[in-house]
């Protein structure tokens, strides 16, 4: 009876057990494995890509003192030579877009190799000579690289030089000539470390006009004096930069070639006392200049 008792007693805690055990599971939730996932693993936004940096604006200021050996040569076989000693300056604003105002005076004294009006060979030594130019430029700062910029430019400028045979010699008279013509031509500038840096420049000058006026008068009262209009030919230049910041202030020293191929110009009057005796004219000629212009840059 006892052993009946006992195994009755057992299949009730057995059946309770399993009830027990059954309802538990029935009070777990079952949970998909996409929202354990994503309980699990917060999601992260990815960060977005910076916006290339907007060109800053600049400005700066070069003024320096140049030095170069000057050729002057026309198809009739005159030659003029010598050294100028010139200033130069500029100033430059740069937001992308780069616009650029350019001045220089140079003076020196050159050499005259040539002959009269008479076919006779003359030579004069020191015949002074001025020369000013201005210059405007605007053109566009490309990066190629971050060390790297290349700037294509064009612009208008005015050339003039006063020539003064007549304070060497009693037969010579003062020679002025001028031209208008726009600058077109590509910058590229190079930075190096330790605040070097390279600018090379190439440019072609668009020749438009020019004048060039003989004071015979100072020759003689009796002559008119001339004046005669270029309107073909062309100009070359270039330059290599080398550069050196230190601080606030860069240093440049740059050699340059500057070069002018001029056609003949068209005809004048020559008179005599008011009467018409000839025609004169301004010979083909051309002028190299060659040189070197050292700045501080601000």
């Amino acid at each position: 009876m006892k052993l009946k008792r006992i195994g009755s007693v057992l299949a009730v805690v057995s059946m309770v057990l399993m009830g027990s055990m059954g309802f538990a599971r029935a009070e777990v939730p079952v949970v998909k494995a996409e929202e354990t996932t994503a309980a699990a693993v917060p999601a992260v936004k990815a960060p977005e890509t910076p916006a290339p940096a907007a060109h800053v604006a600049s400005r700066t200021w070069t003024v320096g003192p140049e030095l170069y050996f000057a050729r002057y040569r026309e198809s009739s076989g005159i030659e003029q030579d010598g050294m100028m000693y010139g200033i130069a300056s500029s100033f430059t604003y740069r937001k992308g877009l780069m616009a650029r105002g350019e001045a220089r005076l140079a003076y020196g004294e050159l050499d005259y190799d040539g002959s009269t009006w008479g076919g006779r060979q003359l030579s004069i030594d020191n015949i002074p000579n001025l020369v000013f130019e201005f210059r405007g430029t605007v053109g566009y700062d490309f990066a190629v690289s971050r060390n790297v910029t290349l700037t294509p430019y064009l612009g208008f400028a005015f050339r003039y030089l006063d020539d003064n045979a007549q304070e060497k010699y009693y037969g010579g008279y003062e020679r002025e000539s001028s031209y208008i013509y726009s600058p077109v031509g590509l910058e590229a500038a190079a930075r190096f470390g330790r605040g070097w840096s390279l600018v090379a420049v190439a440019e072609y000058d668009l020749f438009w006009v020019g004048r060039q006026k003989s004071h015979l008068s100072y020759y003689d009262r009796r002559l008119n004096d001339i004046e005669n209009e270029q309107d073909s030919g062309y100009g070359l230049r270039g330059s290599v930069s080398i550069r050196k910041t230190a601080g606030r202030v860069t240093y440049a020293l740059a050699p340059f070639i500057r070069y002018w191929n001029i056609d003949k110009s068209d005809l004048d009057t020559l008179t005599w006392n008011g009467t018409p005796i000839g025609w004169a004219y301004e010979p083909e000629n051309e002028t190299t200049e060659v040189g070197f212009l050292f700045t501080v840059v601000f």
